[in-house]
């Protein structure tokens, strides 16, 4: 008999499996991870995608997930969404006009999609020539060009200002 691991894979609404698997696959947020008996305790992020699940005997169930919290302990794994479904109870219909309703939602609102911390119109991009130096973080800090500030005639290499 092969060794298994328990997994409990579990939504905000409902337990959606409980039982042994001989392997584990997860989207974490860095990449998937496989786990078998006797991983080393791990807790990650995960980002959407499937969970599957490798039952004794080879056959494997996918369950897809809403991003959660991936939870490793050498006998269990403990797969926390705040939405999970098995692959068999989705309904793609579904999912496609939800998909189209929030692409269209982003294009009329004024930020558009916004996917994670980055440069926008309160967070403006520090020109290229720019180095890191206190007269351009002035300059940074009251939102105007590298070149409006009072030192711009002036260039830094290794902490020491020399004159152009």
């Amino acid at each position: 008999m092969a060794m298994t691991i328990h997994v409990d894979i579990v939504s905000a609404e409902a337990e959606i499996f409980s039982g042994l698997a001989e392997m584990v696959f997860a989207p974490a947020v860095m990449g998937e991870v496989g786990i078998l008996p006797g991983h080393a305790p791990l807790v990650t992020s995960l980002k959407p995608g499937e969970v599957r699940v490798r039952l004794p005997g080879g056959e494997e169930q996918s369950f897809y997930v809403s991003s959660g919290m991936l939870e490793v302990q050498p006998h269990v794994v403990t797969v926390l969404s705040d939405t999970a479904q098995r692959a068999g109870d989705l309904d793609e219909a579904a999912a496609l006009e939800a998909q189209g309703a929030r692409r269209a939602h982003a294009r009329r609102s004024p930020g558009g999609l916004r996917r994670g911390p980055g440069p926008g119109p309160s967070s403006p991009r520090p020109p290229p020539s720019c180095r890191q130096s206190a007269a351009c973080a002035k300059a940074q800090a009251a939102n105007l060009p590298a070149f409006a500030s009072k030192r711009a005639n002036v260039s830094y290499w290794g902490g020491s200002p020399i004159a152009k």
